[in-house]
């Protein structure tokens, strides 16, 4: 087209939505490649969300152990929510909302999680119980696929991720779409929202302090932190065997 590099959409919607397609439409067969590649964008954006939508369902549970009898209902009303949350998105301002929160959520913020994440469980919780608890739930992992996972969790995502972090920052602009930047009140929002993110840390940090762990004791886990002592191929289809209750029985593991 003519069009310098510089001149395209950088990231965003704009990518994926103007640039690629337009890209598209100079290829042969343009139906064939547009079929192919937003089929890809709804694969990965289902992917995603089963992540995330999981996570909430956990928490829910975990903390209600009576509600694994309605599980469905439970993935209902997540996604249901999930649902109403993301429809102001599709007003006619919606673009900016977007742009605002995929500013400030989705690049450093969501680093800063997977960071935590992959540190608690590789190190706080340690790789070699991790083994251990997936080996009690029939996941049979040969050598390089051990090796693999414990190189990933444990040193590749961290460094990784923070190599990302400290470009992401290096290189940081305030968010703006179509040459519109954001006014001061919308910036300030967009960072409340990406902290808002990350308040549990701290928030994890002094509940554990007000609980009297001290030192050495904040990063270690605590001996209910095991797997569940029915396995997950032992309910097959009868999930609703589950305790009902917070006091679950958990199998004698010994860990490394």
């Amino acid at each position: 087209m003519g069009v310098g590099i510089d001149d395209v959409a950088e990231q965003g919607p704009g990518l994926a939505f103007v640039a690629y397609p337009e890209a598209l439409l100079q290829m042969p067969i343009p139906q064939f490649w547009s079929i192919l590649f937003f089929l890809m964008l709804f694969i990965l954006g289902l992917g995603s969300q089963f992540a995330g939508i999981e996570a909430i369902n956990t928490a829910i549970v975990d903390q209600w152990p009576q509600l694994r009898k309605r599980y469905w209902m439970i993935t209902a009303f997540t996604c249901f929510t999930c649902f109403i949350l993301g429809i102001p998105m599709c007003f006619s301002g919606g673009v900016y909302l977007l742009t605002l929160l995929d500013w400030n959520t989705a690049s450093w913020a969501i680093l800063l999680i997977g960071m935590a994440e992959s540190i608690a469980v590789a190190w706080s919780y340690g790789i070699n119980r991790v083994m251990k608890d997936l080996a009690s739930m029939n996941m049979k992992l040969n050598k390089v696929l051990r090796f693999y996972w414990k190189a990933a969790w444990t040193v590749t995502v961290p460094l990784s991720s923070l190599a990302v972090l400290i470009f992401i920052f290096s290189d940081w602009s305030p968010p703006s779409y179509e040459g519109y930047v954001f006014p001061l009140f919308a910036d300030l929002l967009g960072w409340a929202i990406g902290l808002s993110t990350l308040v549990l840390f701290p928030v994890g940090v002094g509940w554990a302090l007000y609980k009297g762990y001290r030192g050495k004791e904040l990063f270690t886990p605590t001996e209910t932190w095991k797997p569940a002592a029915k396995s997950l191929v032992s309910l097959g289809s009868n999930a609703n065997s589950l305790p009902d209750s917070n006091h679950q029985t958990f199998d004698n593991v010994g860990y490394m």
